[in-house]
């Protein structure tokens, strides 16, 4: 127990086997200890309510309580400039998820200012796998806090700071941090690359900004996103570019300056698929341009021009637009006006056929369309006689051999409906009115009739 003691040092001494090791208190300062090493102690060391204390070149190994270094405060006291270097500190805790090497706790309301651990080895062991190697506790307000060029070894990756307060200040230089790692305001040199690094606490992600070094980025000045190990924006030297590995958002207007082009590649400045050139105001969109609601404007010109298009979609033009020789193709409207006479559908054509006798089983018309037809209704008038009383009735056909359309000559009724259908003819087949079979046992009989196909072209 080291209680108010100034300007002291400790070198070469060894704590084992203590229920607590070493304890400063009570106002201590400038103290040092060099060359102390802790082994299976439960609590080893504890400094409260001290400023100016160095920890280097000790190791702290196999202390089986839940915390190795303690840092702590008094109500009403603070604490200032701890240090921590050189030292080794492996298999610490308790095996829980509550073990740590570093616990910082500053008493309600009180503040340690100033601690630095720099060019440590933090080794898990079974003791301290579950845990993490620092954390802030207490009131949380800690800062600044220096971590520099330490080595962390089987600890699961995440935050380098469990519970570190937003007022905090974290510095993080030279840490072999993973890819996930967090919990710091700014590095330098961390994740294994060069240069700085942002990942405060409660990101949950890392960013750094470096220069590219030979044989990988050289001449790129990158901007990184740590976690997901990828380039989020880099700039070129041998092209002169910047280059957006992201989507980029302009909160306001985009100014290119100076004549400039803006061009769109599909394969890392190959192929060129689109460009603006402001000197002119041209553009090009080799994939084509899809426009919103406001259409696109052409001024300036009377004509609008184009080469023969394929696709689908639609052209909206003003009221009284003039196409000149226009070849629509395969076009679609909901109504054209002729000169004042609307069609909002195709127009419907009519086929009629007598039919003589139907008790004649066979051909009795035959319709040949030169173009391909979608028949929509199939109707029969029996002009002499009525079916009645009939066991089986006949059935008249519009067919082309395959397809057919029946109309069941039914007792009692002489108008025959097939109501709205939508049935498909190629060009060239021969669709014949026939009866298929007689009517049979029947009081009367219906002996003939006009049959009528009302059809459209496909």
């Amino acid at each position: 127990l080291w209680d108010f003691v100034e300007d002291a040092h400790m070198n070469a001494v060894g704590f084992r086997f203590n229920a607590g090791a070493l304890r400063v208190q009570n106002a201590s300062n400038q103290v040092s200890f060099r060359n102390v090493w802790f082994d299976s102690n439960t609590d080893p060391i504890v400094f409260q309510d001290n400023s100016g204390i160095t920890l280097e070149d000790c190791l702290v190994q196999s202390n089986t309580g839940r915390r190795a270094l303690q840092l702590l405060t008094s109500p009403g006291s603070n604490a200032t400039t701890l240090r921590i270097h050189k030292c080794h500190f492996e298999n610490n805790g308790d095996g829980s998820a509550a073990s740590r090497n570093i616990y910082v706790a500053p008493a309600a309301s009180q503040v340690i200012i100033g601690v630095s651990v720099e060019d440590n080895v933090f080794t898990a062991g079974a003791g301290g796998a579950a845990g993490t190697s620092f954390e802030v506790a207490g009131s949380q307000r800690v800062s600044p806090l220096t971590f520099k060029n330490n080595q962390y070894n089987g600890y699961s990756r995440g935050r380098l700071v469990t519970g570190i307060s937003n007022g905090s200040r974290v510095t993080a230089i030279g840490e072999n941090l993973a890819p996930g790692d967090y919990g710091y305001d700014v590095g330098i040199n961390t994740h294994g690359l060069s240069g700085l690094s942002f990942a405060p606490d409660g990101s949950r992600r890392a960013y750094q900004i470096f220069a590219g070094w030979p044989n990988n980025y050289d001449g790129f000045l990158q901007f990184w996103d740590s976690t997901a190990n990828s380039s989020i924006l880099s700039y070129s030297s041998s092209s002169s570019s910047w280059n957006f590995s992201r989507t980029a958002v302009f909160g306001s207007s985009l100014v290119v300056d100076n004549s400039q082009t803006i061009a769109g590649y599909s394969d890392h400045q190959q192929t060129q698929t689109w460009s603006i050139t402001s000197a002119t105001g041209s553009a090009r969109f080799n994939g084509g341009a899809t426009l919103g609601s406001a259409g696109l404007r052409i001024n300036g010109a009377a004509n609008l021009t184009t080469t023969a298009q394929t696709g689908t979609g639609s052209l909206v033009m003003s009221t009284n637009a003039a196409l000149t020789n226009p070849n629509i193709g395969n076009a679609t409207a909901t109504s054209i006006n002729f000169n004042g006479d609307v069609v909002s559908s195709a127009p419907r054509m009519v086929y009629s056929a007598y039919v003589p006798n139907l008790s004649a089983v066979g051909i009795q018309s035959r319709f040949t369309p030169d173009k391909a037809i979608v028949i929509t209704r199939f109707q029969f008038v029996i002009n002499n006689g009525i079916n009645t009383a009939c066991s089986t009735t006949a059935v008249l056909l519009l067919t082309d051999g395959t397809a057919q359309i029946s109309l069941p000559l039914s007792n009692n009724q002489n108008v025959l409906d097939s109501g709205n259908i939508s049935a498909a003819f190629s060009a060239g087949s021969d669709l014949d009115i026939k009866i298929a079979n007689v009517a049979t046992g029947c009081a009367t009989v219906a002996l003939s009739g006009n049959a009528t196909v009302q059809y459209r072209m496909q």
